[in-house]
């Protein structure tokens, strides 16, 4: 099963975010179109399926981008920048 098949059922077939650029590539046009907090609620609605990992999300995700959509392959070196920013801002939020 992709990620995507997921993300459509989470977020409808015709979402924008469901190849999850929103959530993990902070250089992207489509990182700049949602909140922090709204990249956090698509993961937290994803994994609340009890149908993925975040693992295997992050492994779908690059896979998509580094074999299927190879043209496209530096996508993958924002995964962890991105993440460490949706980290620290989830972080932040529950101290609060």
């Amino acid at each position: 099963m992709y990620y995507q098949e997921i993300a459509d059922k989470v977020l409808g077939q015709y979402s924008p975010h469901r190849t999850l650029r929103t959530v993990f590539d902070y250089l992207s046009d489509e990182w700049t179109r949602t909140t922090i907090d709204k990249k956090l609620e698509i993961l937290e609605q994803m994994l609340d399926t009890g149908e993925i990992t975040l693992g295997f999300i992050l492994n779908e995700y690059r896979h998509y981008y580094t074999e299927e959509l190879s043209n496209k392959a530096y996508v993958v070196d924002a995964i962890e920048d991105s993440f460490e920013i949706l980290l620290e801002h989830s972080l932040k939020r529950k101290s609060q």
